[in-house]
């Protein structure tokens, strides 16, 4: 059961508030040094009033800002909060925040929120409900950020909520393209969202739903016609049963995998182009020596592509191409030093140096690609990336570094 607060006159659902980190404009608190109550808010990163970004942790130690201690503008370290660097953000990213600002009464914002309102859905919702939807939007954002680019390429809160308020302008019918066209489960944050509202705001419900349904609908008729599994698979020479099993071709036709589905043809031509096999993630762990879920972490990080083109996760195909991609990058990248004697020596993905799994495994091919680690020998008769052989010492301290203890 969702629990409440009262803030800024008005009943908050907690999740919409941040109360354990600090977050502070240095600005702010030269001017005046005292906390505004509305950076609490989970969705505010920002300060409209200075086009800055708040400050969330120690310029000088890095430590995240807790509400700890007798000093409330300086850090443990002794750091003096009153200095710390202002970081501007262009004043066009923070329309979002502005609107948020102006919801709330903030002084000098209530224009900033009269416009949008006036007009749906605003005009139609609590501001406790239009500051859910906002909080809502951004989550589900973040989502499909998170599933459909390569890591690195995520935008920074404030920008999110400035694009979570235009596609909210023109309500519902940007909603779906924001959030990457799909409709969402129902234990996505918009379906919970929308489920909160009363019967008597369901038309609010149904033209979301609806949005989706049409959007999906138009997507579909851009494809042009669709072809079974059963001729896509006898087009790829590749049995039927591996094409069930892939999630990223059914995703973009929002199916489920395992249905007795269609896929679209322009997909199936561009695999079938390439003349291999594709090769689900057990597979392509078997090619490289490594666990699933080390091949499942380096898709993830964006080592490794999917058949669309997209860093994921479990459940999808890749190309054997795209394996043998990364052994070839790693072979002309690597930089041979071989170890003093009697020095532990270390392969990634052998059963022998378990530590070197999931994320870690990330961190080290990644740094062999980059040559901050060095390759202690290779084991030509080893397979995939159990081939280079790596100092145990060197491993640990440079996984030390990066927050990783071996």
């Amino acid at each position: 059961m969702q629990r409440f607060r009262r803030f800024r006159g008005h009943t908050i659902p907690i999740p919409l508030l941040s109360w354990k980190h600090r977050r502070f404009c240095p600005t702010c608190i030269r001017e005046e040094p005292f906390h505004r109550s509305i950076w609490d808010l989970s969705i505010v990163s920002a300060c409209p009033r200075h086009n800055c970004l708040l400050n969330f942790q120690c310029d000088a130690c890095g430590r995240s800002l807790e509400w700890r201690g007798d000093h409330l503008w300086e850090c443990a370290c002794g750091h003096a909060f009153t200095s710390a660097q202002v970081k501007p953000t262009a004043p066009a990213e923070l329309l979002g925040t502005r609107f948020v600002f102006g919801l709330l009464d903030e002084p000098g914002f209530v224009d900033a929120a009269s416009p949008s309102g006036s007009v749906p859905p605003f005009a139609d919702l609590r501001v406790v409900e239009s500051l859910g939807l906002l909080h809502t939007l951004t989550l589900e954002r973040a989502i499909y950020e998170r599933k459909s680019k390569i890591a690195g390429a995520i935008e920074p809160p404030h920008v999110v909520l400035t694009g979570a308020l235009l596609a909210c302008s023109e309500w519902p019918t940007q909603i779906p393209g924001f959030l990457g066209l799909k409709r969402p489960s129902k234990t996505r944050p918009l379906s919970r969202w929308l489920e909160s509202l009363s019967d008597a705001k369901a038309g609010i419900r149904e033209s979301i739903l609806a949005a989706f349904d049409d959007a999906q609908t138009s997507a579909i008729q851009e494809r042009g016609p669709l072809i079974s599994l059963e001729e896509a698979a006898r087009l790829l020479k590749t049995p039927e049963r591996r094409l069930r099993h892939a999630e990223s071709l059914f995703r973009a036709l929002g199916q489920r995998a395992g249905s007795r589905g269609f896929l679209s043809p322009s997909l199936v031509q561009k695999l079938a182009a390439a003349d291999e096999r594709l090769l689900t993630s057990a597979e392509g762990a078997q090619l490289l020596g490594v666990s699933q879920q080390s091949f499942i972490a380096m898709a993830d990080a964006g080592l490794l592509m999917n058949v669309k083109g997209k860093a994921s996760g479990r459940g999808t195909m890749f190309a054997l191409s795209e394996v043998k991609r990364l052994l070839d990058d790693v072979q002309s990248r690597v930089t041979v030093a071989p170890a003093e004697p009697g020095v532990r020596l270390i392969r990634i993905g052998a059963s022998s140096s378990p530590a070197l799994n999931g994320r870690k495994t990330v961190r080290v091919v990644q740094a062999l690609l980059d040559q901050e680690l060095l390759c202690a020998g290779i084991d030509p008769d080893a397979n995939g990336l159990q081939r280079y052989l790596l100092d145990s010492r060197e491993v640990t301290s440079f996984l030390r570094t990066k927050g990783l203890s071996q």
